[in-house]
């Protein structure tokens, strides 16, 4: 495999559509060896650890780096099968779309939507991004919108670390769904969003 030639000819055979049949076909079904399993609550809690570790280590270029590959791999198979890459965009919205039915709209979000159509901003509900679920999406523009209740979030007018100055003590559910917050604000600002937080 030192001989770039050799390393060529192979990583052609490899990407050839007859042996990702084959690999596909080998691998289908029972023949699976994850077929029928599902990964356990405490090995989900540590893919998702190791994951996030993983990426507060990178550094700023290594991200970008990662972006740039993503973005270029997605231009070479766009560039190879315009009409593949297509469908397969339209599935995955599809897939995004059915995901969103999740989330049932609640009160504050209705009237801050009713409120942001009377002010004429166009908004979609429920965007998906990554593994976060964003309230609101202003449409044309990088804009999302987060309406936080005042207890889930842990208002800091009303709680802190330590239950100090008349404030509540926050709970562990509180301190969780900060970091979570925490963590979908960076997501989104990394890729270009501005977070409006209600």
């Amino acid at each position: 495999m030192k001989n770039i030639e050799i390393k060529k000819r192979h990583a052609e055979k490899m990407n050839s559509k007859e042996i990702k049949q084959k690999i596909s076909k080998a691998c289908s079904g029972q023949k699976n060896g994850f077929y029928g399993k599902t990964h356990t609550k405490e090995a989900i809690n540590k893919i998702i650890e190791k994951n996030k570790k993983y990426r507060e280590n990178l550094t700023e270029d290594e991200k970008q780096k990662i972006s740039n590959k993503l973005k270029e791999a997605q231009i070479r198979i766009k560039n190879k099968n315009p009409d593949e890459y297509r469908k397969n965009k339209i599935k995955a919205a599809i897939v995004s779309s059915k995901s969103q039915y999740r989330y049932k709209i609640n009160n504050i979000e209705k009237k801050v939507m009713d409120y942001l159509i009377a002010k004429g901003v166009d908004v979609k509900y429920s965007i998906i991004m990554g593994c976060y679920q964003y309230d609101f999406k202003v449409k044309e523009e990088k804009i999302l919108i987060e309406c936080n209740g005042i207890y889930w979030h842990g208002h800091p007018d009303y709680y802190n670390i330590n239950g100090s100055n008349g404030k509540r003590k926050l709970n562990d559910i509180q301190i969780k769904k900060q970091q979570k917050d925490k963590d979908k604000k960076e997501f989104a600002v990394h890729r270009g969003f501005e977070i409006i937080t209600i």
